[in-house]
C-alpha cells in the first residue's frame, strides 16, 4: 500500500491534498481513505461532537506505509494487565498475556517465577494501589519475590531487592516499612 510520506503533524492544519500519494500509484490507498471517510461520517460520535461545537472526526491520515516486521520472540515473563496497548506490545513479542486478576497475590500464584503487572486501580484508586504495594512488600519479605521494579505512568522507576531491607546504613524504603510495626 502506497501512503503519504509526510506525518499529519507536519501539515499543521494545511490542506493535505498535496501530500497524498498520486492516484496512479495509490488507487487502493485513496479508495481506503474514501471508505474511512464515509464510515466516520455515519458515526453517532460525530453528531455528538458537532452538537458540542467540536469539529467532526472525518478522516484517518495514513502515512509511512511499509510492512509490519516478522513477529519476534523475546523471552519475557507473563504480563497481567487490562491495558490494550501493553497487551498488544506483549503479544507482538510472543509474550504470554492475561487480564489483570485483581491482586498481586493472584499474579504470584499464577506465575511464581516472575511476572509483569500493570495495576489500574480505577475506583478506589489510592486505597487499592496501597493494598497492592503492601502485598508486594509482604511478598518481598516472605521471599516470594527477589526483586520488584515499579514503573510509574510518568516514567519514575524504583527497584527493590529483597536484600534491601537488611541494609542498616540506609533508611528502609517506605515500601518495605510495615505501617503496623
Amino acid at each position: 500500500m502506497v501512503t503519504s510520506a509526510v506525518p499529519a503533524a507536519l501539515l499543521n492544519g494545511q490542506n493535505p491534498g498535496g501530500s497524498l500519494p498520486a492516484a496512479d500509484v495509490a488507487a487502493d490507498t485513496l479508495n481506503l481513505i474514501s471508505e474511512i471517510e464515509m464510515t466516520l461520517h455515519a458515526q453517532p460520535v460525530n453528531a455528538e461532537r458537532q452538537s458540542r461545537g467540536q469539529p467532526p472526526v472525518n478522516s484517518l491520515w495514513l502515512w509511512g506505509g511499509g510492512y509490519a516486521p516478522e513477529q519476534s520472540r523475546v523471552p519475557v515473563p507473563p504480563l497481567y494487565t487490562d491495558e490494550p496497548l501493553l497487551r498488544g506490545y506483549w503479544e507482538s513479542i510472543s509474550g504470554e498475556v492475561g487480564g489483570w486478576p485483581g491482586t498481586i497475590g493472584a499474579c504470584l500464584d499464577a506465575a511464581p517465577a516472575g511476572f509483569v503487572a500493570s495495576v489500574s486501580p480505577g475506583e478506589g484508586g489510592d486505597a487499592i494501589l496501597g493494598n497492592e504495594l503492601a502485598a508486594v512488600r509482604d511478598a518481598l519479605r516472605a521471599g516470594r519475590l527477589r526483586r520488584v521494579v515499579l514503573v510509574a505512568a510518568d516514567g519514575l522507576r524504583a527497584t527493590l531487592h529483597r536484600s534491601d531491607r537488611f541494609r542498616v546504613w540506609r533508611r528502609i524504603a517506605p515500601l518495605l516499612e510495615d505501617p503496623a510495626a
